[in-house]
């Protein structure tokens, strides 16, 4: 089912987002040894882990499984865990005026 890139694309959207592989495992639900077992290829994940992997990554199902599209690099900032800029956590009021910008150039649609 999956090409034999797939282990290498998970790892390489881990490292990009600056995850851990337990911070991983915990965000979908899996014990941490079936996430190092899906990085390692010795075990593929179900569809739905598959899933839960392509939200957490903003990425689709295919990219995961295919390697067909380029990655969605677009971050929500409803579901990110701490925003900041140079170390300093990121306002409420900073965030909408960031938030305006971005609507404001089509960028976060």
């Amino acid at each position: 089912m999956l090409d034999k890139d797939f282990k290498k694309r998970i790892e390489e959207l881990r490292i990009k987002r600056g995850y851990t592989k337990t911070k991983v495992a915990d965000a979908i639900g899996i014990s941490v040894p079936a996430y190092y077992y899906f990085e390692r290829g010795t075990k593929e994940p179900s569809v739905d882990t598959i899933k839960k992997l392509a939200e957490l990554y903003s990425v689709s199902t295919d990219y995961l499984i295919y390697g067909t599209e380029k990655p969605n690099n677009n971050i929500d900032l409803k579901k990110a865990d701490v925003l900041s800029y140079d170390g300093k956590p990121i306002s409420d009021e900073e965030l909408e005026i960031i938030k305006a910008i971005l609507n404001r150039h089509g960028i976060n649609k």
